[in-house]
């Protein structure tokens, strides 16, 4: 049986979570007791009688797809009873939150596999994220700092409006919703801080080893060439005092040509797959009419299979079921 986790679940999913990801706290753990209870909304299990064997945690995101916003799925927190490990429980579970999806309407299901080799066998897909680099801190300086603030307001009068019109130019880049994940405060927690430039801003945060200082660049944006330049004007400034320069670029940012000499970190793995193709292709669009015939075959999700006719406009386009 698969359904929604209750208030009296609690225990066994605390449980299984403590043998799913070592170092979990326990039941007596008030802190992590009240976290799985705001999160039972959006958490699944399967059950065989009263017994848990998996559960999953499905949150509904928004984010951008061709430079639409477009609701998704984030599939986070998988877990699996090792007693009944091997069974296709998790499938079936995943299965069901799929379905789930499609009746919403929702096209798209994102997550952060353990093993990609595992989630591939139920059709997701590696979805290149770029990369981050740490570089001597020279490399970015190029004299005076810009004008900028420090920042301690509201980020969704200041910060979001910046992060979404930057974000909205890559695919599957999530929208920032702190109603159903505290996503600013997280990014502001802690030792970073934050400083606004006229259309760009950075989230900072030093630290120090033998070696010397770090300076970790959480989180940033920009809605202008002239507020990229500033930006990377902004965190060369730091050279004098931080040694290093740590930060995610993505794929296409001109930064990351002129470091290719220097060390690469390993970004954790995102995957993706449809849920409903209909809901998935919506937002896209072409500058010029065209048709094409798309031939789908999904074991997971049959109400995806078939042959289509996909028709994009400068508008979006349609899907429906080619004529037999």
């Amino acid at each position: 049986m698969i359904r929604a986790l209750a208030e009296g679940d609690l225990e066994q999913l605390i449980a299984v979570r403590q043998i799913s990801y070592p170092g979990s706290p326990s039941f007596d753990d008030k802190a992590a007791r009240e976290r799985a209870r705001a999160r039972l909304p959006h958490t699944t299990g399967h059950f065989l009688g009263d017994k848990l064997t998996s559960a999953a945690v499905l949150f509904p995101f928004e984010m951008f797809l061709a430079g639409e916003r477009t609701r998704v799925g984030g599939l986070a927190s998988v877990l699996s009873a090792p007693e009944t490990r091997r069974r296709g429980f998790v499938r079936d579970l995943i299965g069901a939150l799929l379905e789930q999806l499609q009746r919403e309407g929702t096209g798209w299901m994102l997550e952060y596999p353990f093993d990609p080799r595992f989630y591939a066998r139920m059709g997701f897909a590696t979805v290149p994220t770029g990369y981050e680099v740490t570089f001597p801190a020279e490399r970015l300086f190029s004299g005076p700092a810009p004008d900028a603030e420090r920042f301690a307001g509201d980020p969704k009068a200041v910060l979001e409006p910046l992060y979404h019109a930057w974000a909205e130019g890559y695919s599957l880049t999530l929208r920032r919703d702190n109603a159903v994940h505290k996503t600013w405060s997280r990014i502001l927690e802690g030792d970073t801080f934050c400083y606004v430039m006229e259309d760009a801003y950075a989230v900072l945060e030093l630290t120090e080893d033998a070696s010397g200082q770090t300076l970790t660049v959480h989180d940033y944006a920009f809605t202008t060439p002239a507020g990229r330049e500033r930006l990377w004007r902004f965190v060369g400034s730091f050279y004098g005092q931080a040694n290093r320069v740590s930060l995610h670029l993505p794929g296409d940012d001109p930064l990351g040509w002129s470091l290719q000499n220097v060390h690469t970190n390993k970004l954790p793995v995102l995957q993706g797959r449809i849920a409903d193709l209909q809901a998935a292709l919506g937002p896209l669009t072409s500058p010029v009419a065209h048709a094409l015939t798309l031939g789908v075959r999904d074991p997971l999700c049959g109400w995806n299979d078939g042959t289509f006719l996909v028709t994009l406009t400068p508008g979006g386009s349609t899907v429906r079921p080619a004529a037999q």
